[in-house]
């Protein structure tokens, strides 16, 4: 087991925060350790469960986490997830050398916030970085721009096809938009994927489809850019529901307004 820290810091607001690297490979932990240290990151390298676990129970809690998707010790990148998701309210980076569906959409499911395919471009990683403490820090109330006293829940604009809480906005495509009026419509249903797919398709799922666990994914990803949590969970081996959540609803439209007024 082995751990090194070494703080460093910039004039940088969103750069001053601490990343802890759970990474089995010390070749590549290195790597990236010492890039984003230059970057002004002040970087943990975990390689074990019981360190996280202590980090987790005894703090200081780093400000975001990146994960890799296979370990080679008692758990893996999933597990790790999972119990950084329940103990904590952080963003999670999984790195993974696999770009299958299904990889994609186990990291998504276990609560990962980004994910990102190895060999991966440094830039992006960063940017991935800044968009995940960005969300989280909004939603902790813990970053600018403030929100107004009165501000407006999330809502979904299903003409113009977007998301928005007032201050962000975020596009969706055509499905994404389908897929999320259709949960509003059915706040607290457990809903399968073939009930799911045959809302948005109008016909039943090829056998092993994951099409409907891919746009989830995509879905709840942008939701948890304006959301935390995000109210959609999912149901092993069934499908999804969206808990009932105030903080998202559709947005009223123009003749809504006008029906509303006679």
């Amino acid at each position: 087991m082995w751990r090194q820290t070494f703080p460093q810091w910039t004039s940088d607001p969103m750069r001053k925060r601490s990343v802890l690297i759970v990474e089995d490979d010390f070749v590549f932990a290195k790597a990236l350790f010492l890039h984003l240290q230059r970057e002004g990151y002040n970087c943990t390298l975990e390689d074990h469960i019981a360190g996280i676990a202590a980090l987790l129970d005894k703090g200081p809690v780093p400000d975001i986490f990146i994960l890799d998707y296979e370990l080679g010790h008692d758990m893996n990148g999933l597990d790790i997830c999972r119990l950084i998701k329940a103990r904590v309210q952080r963003p999670v980076i999984m790195l993974t050398g696999n770009d299958s569906e299904e990889v994609m959409v186990l990291c998504l499911d276990a609560g990962a916030d980004q994910y990102l395919v190895k060999p991966y471009r440094k830039n992006e990683l960063l940017a991935r970085m800044r968009t995940a403490l960005r969300a989280y820090s909004m939603n902790s109330g813990q970053e600018t721009p403030e929100k107004p006293a009165d501000s407006s829940p999330v809502q979904l604009d299903k003409h113009n096809r977007f998301l928005s809480d007032g201050l962000s906005t975020v596009a969706l495509t055509e499905k994404e938009t389908l897929l999320l009026e259709f949960f509003l419509g059915n706040l607290g249903v457990e809903l399968s994927r073939e009930t799911i797919h045959f809302a948005l398709y109008g016909t039943k799922p090829e056998f092993f489809s994951r099409n409907i666990d891919v746009l989830v994914g995509r879905v709840r990803k942008k939701l948890a850019t304006l959301l935390a949590p995000y109210p959609i969970n999912h149901l092993r081996g069934f499908g999804y529901v969206m808990n009932k959540a105030p903080t998202l609803q559709p947005a009223v439209t123009d003749d809504q307004r006008i029906a509303s007024d006679i």
